[in-house]
């Protein structure tokens, strides 16, 4: 399946390219064999890889999350220093691509539905028709459910695009969440399950969200946040969410299995299509965007085609976060790399080393003290999520982007289980992944040690830390901080933060302090949005912006 996005993308762009008039399908076409089905469904999966999507600006979208640094100067005014606009790139274009695809599942569903009278449990509904469909309910609520997150009440569009679905108001949050639950309902009811076809999700990935759902429900109502209650939702308390989380996730239990090493799941060789993979987006070399994920996590110059983004950088305070809690643990060499020479462009066109170290956070020392001075030594590059080829010249590569694993679902229901009082079973869970861990390195580490029973708070406040050493960059991290609510916010990330920045390794002007404004618990509505729907004003943007 790897490539077949792309080539349904290349086609498409031949026409354009060659000014001529793309074809007008009939509905007949596009959904009236299995084989036009499942071109129409790879479609759908190829509008999440574009420039606007997770090539580009999905990522950059997690500079917001209160972790990270940029190395494009004016984000740091912004998304990384928690001061996101109505105008900035990154908040309009992923708003518009979770929409892309939003549509692209919108016609899936009515189209194959209506061929089958709305019943895609009849029998004469071809079991891989049905997956399709499956597929489609999927995609809609994770790309729903990413919206909720990010903006809280956003427009609804079910239908393929007409006039009417177009222009929509800010729906509920509530109405979202019944949205969201319902299809990933259908979802699991529709999508195959161990006899998948490699590259697409199960079954399993829809119990996987709904469990994530739902316990994101029960963060929210134990939270007694503002910004987070959700009129009848919250307002039911957090056991019985609780209870549903542990219920849906109990069906995803050993259908998946965690690879044997961490550092596996990185490289180009090992890391795609996992048995740990529970959803994940199929990159190629041959991808229409041209581009990879790893532009914008390598430094420019690592490569030997010196045109990398080296967009996104570790804030020193979560390095620290690792080595404080972790030492030794041998995810921390994998998760980041603090020194190497890089290359340069000579004047001939040849590519040169450039002559010098590049010494990241900790590792710039003088007089034997740890010395910040810029954005090479004062933060530090994700090396998992690097281009480890270093012989690379082009800034395209055949890694996939993992957006949920086995790992994630283990440390979830640690979660979960610490908030049903299940002590044993939560640190059984997470005793899983420490495993693992330990065992990752060129020998068997002391770290991380396994966890014993201890109290529901401070298990919950370390499932915190335990998720960034396990999970860190991997498009989880803002969704984390903010889940139980603004003051665990405020504590864990943005003080923990402005402490670093005002000691002794804080840099003026190059250092940003974080604002200590609940308003960051939501992003902006995008400029373009409320430029273009005549449904929502001003009026209707979120407090603060």
């Amino acid at each position: 399946m790897k490539s077949i996005y792309s080539i349904i993308i290349i086609g498409l762009l031949s026409f354009a390219c060659k000014n001529e008039v793309l074809p007008v399908l009939t509905d007949d076409e596009v959904y009236g064999t299995v084989e036009s089905q499942k071109s129409a469904v790879l479609g759908m999966y190829g509008t999440m890889i574009d420039f606007k999507g997770y090539a580009s600006q999905q990522h950059d979208m997690t500079l917001n999350s209160g972790f990270f640094y940029s190395g494009r100067k004016e984000y740091n005014f912004t998304l990384a220093s928690l001061n996101p606009n109505p105008t900035d790139i990154p908040v309009n274009d992923t708003w518009l691509n979770f929409y892309k695809t939003i549509n692209s599942a919108n016609d899936i569903i009515y189209n194959i539905e209506k061929r089958y009278q709305n019943d895609m449990l009849g029998e004469g509904v071809p079991t891989a028709t049905r997956d399709y469909v499956g597929q489609a309910y999927f995609l809609r609520a994770f790309n729903y459910f990413r919206i909720y997150q990010y903006w809280g009440g956003a427009p609804l569009r079910t239908l393929p695009v007409s006039m009417e679905e177009v222009y929509k108001t800010r729906s509920s949050k509530a109405d979202m969440l019944d949205l969201i639950i319902s299809d990933l309902q259908k979802a699991s009811e529709y999508m195959l399950g161990d006899e998948q076809e490699s590259g697409f999700p199960k079954k399993y990935a829809a119990n996987f969200l709904l469990a994530r759902v739902y316990s994101s429900i029960a963060y929210a109502a134990e939270s007694n946040d503002e910004w987070l209650k959700v009129e009848g939702y919250t307002d039911q308390g957090s056991a019985k969410y609780w209870d549903l989380a542990y219920e849906e996730g109990l069906k995803v239990y050993q259908k998946y299995s965690l690879v044997p090493r961490y550092g596996d799941l990185w490289e180009l060789e090992t890391g795609n299509n996992t048995t740990e993979s529970i959803f994940e987006l199929q990159f190629s070399i041959t991808s229409a965007t041209q581009t990879s994920f790893f532009r914008t996590y390598t430094p420019k110059s690592y490569t030997k085609g010196v045109n990398n983004f080296g967009r996104l950088y570790a804030n020193p305070e979560l390095y620290d976060l690792f080595t404080e809690n972790s030492p030794e643990d041998p995810r921390i060499a994998e998760t980041f790399i603090n020194r190497y020479v890089g290359y340069k462009l000579e004047e001939d066109g040849s590519i040169g080393n450039n002559g010098w170290e590049t010494l990241h956070y900790p590792e710039k020392k003088v007089q034997g003290e740890v010395t910040r001075l810029n954005l090479a030594t004062g933060f530090v590059p994700l090396y998992k999520l690097m281009q480890r080829d270093r012989s690379a010249v082009t800034v395209t590569a055949n890694k996939n982007w993992i957006i949920y694993r086995y790992a994630d679902y283990l440390l979830m229901m640690g979660e979960i289980a610490n908030k049903k009082g299940l002590a044993s079973d939560a640190v059984n869970y997470v005793n899983e992944v420490l495993g693992r861990a330990r065992n990752s390195g060129e020998s068997v580490s002391e770290f991380p040690k396994d966890w014993s029973v201890m109290d529901q708070e401070a298990f919950d406040k370390q499932i915190f830390i335990q998720r960034r050493i396990e999970l860190v960059g991997e498009g989880l991290d803002w969704f984390d901080a903010r889940k139980r609510g603004y003051q665990f916010f405020k504590t864990n990330v943005i003080d923990r933060h402005n402490d670093f920045v005002n000691g002794p390794l804080g840099v003026d002007g190059l250092d940003v302090i974080y604002p200590t404004d609940n308003k960051i618990q939501y992003l902006p509505i995008p400029n373009n949005e409320l430029n273009s729907n005549h449904l929502i004003s001003a009026g209707d943007q979120n407090p603060g912006y």
